[in-house]
């Protein structure tokens, strides 16, 4: 879990190389989002945090051929 001000913030990242036929953050799965969003859940249930504003954020990270990175961000829909 990360904090972006008041809101909880649960991150999925994905990392591709350049090559690949789709961007990094396009390969997280709606399976994916669900199984996170529930598992966001019952994190925030364990820790009495239920009331918290929250949301899933994916990070998309691409490897170009001098090895360097293209990192974005996709800021998430609100959990709960």
């Amino acid at each position: 879990m990360a904090r972006d001000g008041e809101t909880d913030m649960f991150v999925e990242s994905k990392t591709r190389r350049a090559a690949s036929y789709r961007a990094p953050e396009e390969a997280v799965t709606q399976s994916n989002a669900r199984k996170l969003a529930l598992t966001a859940q019952e994190y925030l249930q364990s820790q009495s945090l239920e009331e918290a504003d929250k949301r899933i954020d994916v990070i998309g990270i691409t490897i170009v051929e001098d090895a360097s990175a293209v990192i974005s961000l996709v800021r998430g829909v609100e959990v709960g």
